[in-house]
């Protein structure tokens, strides 16, 4: 299992893909606006043209951390779990990293529309789960998973080393 990275656009992007990547780029102030989890030759990830899908990996433009395979079992019945209920793409959560943060806390307080909200994940909100086994509380950036990342390895290195 790795964590997967992506610099740029897909290779078969349209231009509101370009021009959606540039805005997550340039409100996050991120190398990677896209990521997803890859167990053996699949990615699973979130994109908003497919909300949460399965696609065959290609590494064209991909930068991969290593995982482990400890937990692919559990990450990929998570992740088809979320595929077979239909999760879709969550616009309304990167709205918090916008001014405009408190339609989707207002939104938050509407029963139907805090059912809706609950069955979308963007990109990196499913590598956080990938990785924690939560659901994230709060916003999630690239750096943050790769935060987290480095984390894992000193702990694990820390415990190969005692």
């Amino acid at each position: 299992m790795y964590l997967a990275l992506r610099r740029g656009a897909a290779t078969d992007a349209k231009w509101l893909d370009h021009f959606f990547i540039w805005v997550i780029k340039e409100r996050l102030v991120t190398d990677f606006p896209h990521a997803g989890i890859v167990i053996g030759d699949q990615l699973y990830h979130a994109t908003a043209r497919h909300g949460f899908c399965k696609t065959p990996y290609t590494p064209e433009r991909w930068e991969l951390w290593p995982l482990g395979d400890e937990r692919d079992a559990e990450v990929q019945a998570k992740a088809d779990a979320l595929i077979a209920r239909g999760t879709g793409y969550d616009f309304a959560e990167l709205f918090d990293f916008t001014p405009l943060k408190w339609v989707v806390k207002v939104a938050r307080k509407v029963p139907v529309l805090r059912h809706w909200l609950d069955n979308l994940l963007y990109c990196y909100q499913w590598c956080w789960l990938a990785l924690t086994g939560c659901y994230p509380t709060r916003r999630v950036t690239a750096e943050m998973l790769l935060a987290l990342y480095a984390q894992r390895l000193l702990d694990r290195l820390e415990r190969a080393g005692k």
